[in-house]
């Protein structure tokens, strides 16, 4: 993290700054001072020219600043309302104004002088409608945001210094001149003191300097925080909190502000350094559990104020009469590797933390969570996570490796809190304050050097104030170990890790930087810096080492590798190069001389020890190779992580790179030649070699292919050599560059269209090669099979898009029959396949395949000897009748294992109808089976589905019955079928739908009472009683009387087990009924009735029809209640089955047919 001074604002007359609060709904600035002043200012950063975001490095200019006049003594306290857009201001003197923003104009909306006492607070609630305004001699008044007063208050012998709400707007928070905090209830009423435990026992009568509750819930983490002028501080996570976290800063506090998520709470105030006031004021940032994290020196005599912009990137600082802007650049957790970017942001709705793997290349995203996430570094094609697990004591924490599409490819499990992470090829390192780990991973691609390395431990753990020498870890095997050296306590803790293939470095709070050897783990060489490493980075050949210290100040070491031994100290080589207000880093990774880095909002690319021109841009840098860095605008991205945009992503070029461009396009290929000597780079020299290229001299476009190590561009030239036509060489010049209409265009010019065909037939584009074979009778060196061959490829064109009635045009041109048999049966085009089967030839092996299609599809029986393939052949099939109902009477055979064959063999024959489209004979079989099955203790959820089948298929037969081809075929005959109740086509079209919703209920009924919900599965069940015909009765009435005895209706169970007692069964329903009701009296604790929607009568729940008028109530098919009220009734185009509009409304689905379900027309 980073914070720096970005901009300055100066307020006229030398008015000093009193208060200013931050708008994050208008992004402005509310400023208030002396002799009255009342400011609205807005600073505009702007998008560059092309549209796109510019963050931070975007121009900030004073768009607003407007003056609102009203007060005339000192503004001492501001505050917005940023739901109804208010602003309220309040002066010396006690005066109170409301502004509202009219037409674009502040205009005063309501003024209030109690004209006894100070405002010392105020404070507006999380939803802004109340406001709580306190006074210093003790006067509290809560109003609405209309203005009235809702209630008010004296609190006696108590002087009052501030105000907050809670997050929920119950609770208010009054601090006290004595130190004191009060608790009270959002009505007044007094309900505690908050435990100080940040305060030293000698102190009394400590003045509180600020106090600000975040006006979210954080879950966990602290969100109140009460600073003292004596430098204490306490962080609370609720106001019941007695373990709040304390620390102690060296200042005299003036404010205290959280930033919008409460990650960073800013503190601002006065340090005397050696006994002079002067630039003494200080702004330092704290995490939510008190560990420091950045301290920024401001300039000025006194510091009033501060709070932090809408998105935290800034912080505003109000200095006697100027306004500051400070930069905040975050250490985000965050990585780049193999073209996709991992960010990590917190979920504080579901208390984890979301991980997105964004490929940046396919606009892919890859996403997961976890209980917390620590840190994580990538390498190469993978990237390293280390996480914690909340929910396992004895694994705390995992580092889990994963790829480019968030696949694990190994972990392991750590019993320590890693707070830095590096990777290599092999190792994965984590540390501690005190101690390292060093883990030998294994992926795919890396098995085999892991096999080779058998004999190395796996893990290996280091105490940071250990000499390891390296020795040990070739001799001792993986195994298991004990830590408690590991844990040990040190003075110099460490403060940032990094690591190549041959090299660890580990920087400690002292200075020293300590350098190990991998992967024996050996210590090399310990150096003393004279300042506190921050960040740490190794450049591509591990020679030279980039260091951030605790400023911000960038320095450049070279490694030493041969003078120092194991446990040495020296101090740092000399060197001069310094970079002030860096953030981060990134060496190229095939260019050991070349670091980008990101200096306050430019970035730099540093050539050895000399920087280029600098680039304006806030992104973070994700890489840099062959001159180009890609860098990521992560800001915008953590604002709004669910969808980012592509244009958050940023290429940009090294100046080397871009001048060889300008040298090539606008001067000469001369003096690009000897720029490029003198700043030597394959990228450069491929740039050379194109340019050459196109300019057709071969001589220096080898060399630079050569230099790249081009082999494919060294081949071309090399056949270049041998052409002798020059607009031949233009155009395979423009093969090279992919430009192959101006290759098509050359090559027609020349006369060899040939080679233009050619070329298209390499390429695919078998619609070119059409086009040109058209246009030309004969052309030299084509052969008559290219044509066929362009026919082909057009048809596998459009069979790889599915277009099987286009391909089918192209593959009888190409007389490939093969393929039109793949097309006639996509397409189901028996006719034409019919056709082609008879143009065959006997023992062609695609008749086999026809006919295997034409028999699976229920055309003609299995019979190899039939050749005629006509789809009328489909009326003269005859089903076997008497096989249907051997095959439906062993369904409920006691021998299950033959169950399966025997719905197999029903199901094979309701294929070959639905293929003759013989809908009403196929929804009967399935009838069959699902009456057959339906009383059995097979599972409901599968019967249900061949009973929506079977129904579906009767509206199929209803919807064709007119128009259909076939009507003069016969019915299947089932008068002979036991198993199902209707025997004519009208029953069954009938009922269809009926069949579906009494298994419907069934299911409702026994998952409302696994839910608890016990009254609707009471109504529900007693709903099945319409279907005693179709269900298994003692199912029904079981379920009756168990939903019953949960509702405490024992009048109904009592009623359900009389019906029990007469089925014929082996179990006891009257031993059962007789323990039950010898407890309990068989009465209803509250009478379930029906209100009848015909005559409006009362009727009891057990009756199925009402006795006064005979109306049968329908059942709701959402809930199985009753319909009662017939106006808000929504009916299913499909089944016409009803329900509530009100049920309906959150379902997109009729849940008994699946149709979709339209509310309004």
């Amino acid at each position: 993290m980073l914070i720096y001074l970005s901009k300055k604002i100066a307020i006229p007359n030398n008015t000093k700054i009193n208060c200013l609060e931050w708008n994050s709904s208008q992004d402005c600035i509310a400023v208030g001072g002396d002799d009255g002043l009342l400011k609205i200012l807005k600073i505009d950063s702007g998008n560059s020219a092309d549209g796109k975001p510019k963050g931070l490095a975007g121009q900030a200019n004073l768009s607003i600043n407007k003056t609102l006049e009203g007060h005339s003594g000192s503004v001492l306290a501001i505050v917005w309302n940023e739901k109804h857009n208010k602003l309220t201001s309040s002066d010396e003197n006690g005066l109170i104004i409301v502004w509202t923003l009219y037409k674009g104009t502040w205009q005063e909306e309501m003024i209030n002088n109690r004209n006894k006492s100070i405002v010392k607070g105020m404070a507006w609630n999380g939803d802004g409608e109340k406001i709580c305004i306190v006074y210093e001699d003790g006067a509290v008044i809560v109003g609405s945001v209309e203005g009235s007063r809702i209630w008010g208050k004296e609190l006696k012998k108590l002087m009052l210094t501030g105000v907050q709400w809670s997050p929920n707007s119950k609770f208010l928070l009054f601090t006290i001149k004595t130190g004191e905090v009060h608790l009270y209830d959002s009505d007044g009423n007094f309900v505690s003191k908050l435990g100080i435990a940040c305060l030293p026992i000698s102190s009394n009568n400590a003045v509180i300097s600020a106090c600000h509750w975040l006006g979210r819930d954080m879950k966990g983490s602290p969100q109140l925080a009460i600073a003292y002028k004596s430098s204490h501080v306490q962080l609370m996570r609720d106001q019941y909190d007695m373990n709040p976290v304390v620390f102690e800063c060296d200042m005299s506090i003036v404010a205290i502000k959280w930033n919008h998520n409460g990650n960073v709470l800013a503190l601002v105030g006065s340090l005397v350094v050696d006994g002079d006031v002067k630039e003494s004021n200080v702004l330092e940032l704290y995490s939510p559990f008190g560990e420091h994290l950045r301290t920024l020196r401001i300039p000025g005599f006194m510091v009033s104020a501060c709070c932090w912009e809408s998105t935290s990137l800034r912080i505003t600082l109000a200095i006697d009469s100027f306004v500051y802007f400070a930069n905040v650049r975050y250490d985000y957790p965050w990585c780049y590797f193999a073209g996709t970017i991992v960010y990590a942001y917190r979920n504080y709705e579901e208390s984890v933390t979301d991980i997105t793997f964004w490929n940046i290349k396919k606009n892919e995203f890859y996403h997961t969570k976890y209980d917390s996430l620590l840190c994580m570094d990538a390498y190469k094609d993978y990237c390293v996570l280390a996480v914690r697990n909340n929910n396992d004591p004895s694994k705390p924490c995992s580092l889990i490796i994963c790829n480019n599409i968030n696949t694990t490819v190994d972990s392991k499990h750590i019993n320590f809190e890693p707070i830095w992470i590096a990777i290599n090829g092999t190792h994965v390192i984590v540390s501690s304050f005190t101690s390292f780990m060093i883990w030998q991973y294994s992926v795919p691609k890396s098995l085999s050097a892991s096999i080779l390395n058998t004999k190395r431990k796996k893990v290996k753990m280091i105490h940071i104030d250990d000499t390891p020498s390296g020795i040990d870890e070739l001799t001792q095997e993986s195994s298991d170990f004990k830590s408690l050296s590991f844990q040990k306590e040190t003075k110099d803790r460490i403060t940032c890790i990094t690591a190549s293939d041959q090299y660890l470095f580990i920087g400690r709070e002292s200075g020293a930087l300590q350098k190990y050897s991998l992967p024996q783990v050996a210590l090399v060489e310990r150096k003393i810096l004279a300042y506190k490493p921050y960040k740490l980075a190794l450049n591509s050949n591990s020679k030279r080492l980039a260091v951030i210290d605790s400023t911000g100040i960038l320095t450049l070491l070279d490694i030493s590798e041969d003078n120092l031994v194991s446990g040495s100290t020296s101090s740092e080589v000399p060197n001069s190069f310094q970079r002030r207000d860096v953030w981060t880093m990134k060496w190229a990774s095939d260019d050991p001389e070349l670091l980008a880095i990101m200096e306050k909002t430019r970035m730099y690319v540093i050539r050895g020890f000399h920087p280029e021109e600098p680039i304006s841009t806030s992104a973070y840098i994700a890489s840099f190779e062959n001159l180009e860095i890609q860098a990521v605008m992560l800001d915008e991205i953590i604002q709004s992580p669910d969808n980012p945009s592509l244009d958050y992503i940023i290429t940009l070029e090294t100046k080397s790179l871009r001048d060889t461009r300008q040298l090539l396009e606008k001067v000469s290929i001369t003096e690009a030649i000897k720029f490029i000597n003198d700043n030597p780079h394959p990228r450069l020299s491929k740039l050379l070699a194109e340019a050459s290229l196109q300019a057709l001299d071969l001589t220096t476009s080898e060399t630079a292919f050569v230099q790249c190590q081009d082999y494919h561009g060294i081949k071309l030239v090399k056949q270049l050599g041998n052409i002798h036509d020059v607009q031949l060489k233009h155009a395979e010049v423009a093969v090279y560059f992919g430009d192959y209409a101006k290759a098509e265009k050359l090559y027609i010019e020349a006369d060899r269209k040939d080679l233009a065909v050619i070329l298209y037939q390499k390429l695919g584009n078998w619609f070119k090669v059409v086009e040109l074979l058209k246009s030309s009778s004969s052309l030299v060196g084509i052969s008559g099979l290219t044509m066929n061959l362009a026919w082909q490829g057009i048809g596998d064109h459009f069979l790889d898009n599915q277009q099987w009635d286009l391909a089918v045009e192209y593959y009888k041109k190409a007389d490939n029959p093969e393929k039109l048999v793949e097309c006639y049966i996509m397409l189901k085009d028996y006719e034409s396949l019919a056709s082609l089967a008879k143009s065959l030839p006997e023992n062609h092996p695609l008749l086999e395949t026809i006919s295997v299609f034409f028999i699976n599809s229920g055309m003609v029986e299995d019979d190899s000897s039939n050749q005629n393939f006509s789809k009328r052949m489909l009326t003269t099939i005859e089903i076997d009748t008497s096989k249907i109902n051997e095959h439906i009477n062993n369904l409920n055979n006691s021998n299950r294992d033959q169950w399966l064959e025997n719905v197999k063999g029903l199901l094979t024959v309701v294929s070959k109808c639905i293929n003759g489209e013989r809908y009403m004979e196929a929804a009967q079989l399935i009838f069959a089976i699902v009456c057959q099955e339906i009383k059995s203790d097979i599972q409901p959820n599968i019967i249900r589905q061949l009973s929506t089948a079977g129904a579906l298929l009767i509206e199929e037969y209803k919807d064709r019955n007119v128009k259909s081809t076939l009507s003069d075929v016969d019915e299947v005959v089932i008068n002979d079928f036991k198993a199902i109740p209707f025997k004519s086509r009208a029953e069954i079209i009938a009922n269809s739908w009926r069949i579906v919703e009494s298994i419907h209920f069934l299911i409702l009924a026994q998952k409302q009472l696994y839910n608890g919900d016990f009254r609707l599965a009471l109504w529900t069940s007693l709903t099945l009683r319409n279907y005693e015909d179709l269900l298994n009765n003692e199912q029904v009435y079981s379920i009756i009387a168990l939903a019953a005895i949960a509702n405490s209706s024992f009048n109904i169970a009592s009623r359900a087990f009389m019906k029990l007692e007469t089925i014929a069964t082996k179990k006891n329903y009257s031993q059962l009924s007789l323990i039950i009701f010898s407890k309990y009296p068989p009465k209803d604790d509250v009478t379930l009735s029906i209100q009848c929607y015909s005559c409006l009568n009362n009727f009891p729940a057990w009756s199925l029809k009402c006795p006064q008028c005979k109306t049968k109530p329908e059942a709701n098919i959402v809930s199985g209640q009753p319909l009662t009220d017939i106006k808000s009734v929504w009916c299913c185009r499909q089944c016409k089955r009803n329900a509530t509009t009100t049920d309906m409304e959150p379902l997109n689905y009729c849940p008994l047919c699946r149709k979709e379900v339209i509310l309004t027309f």
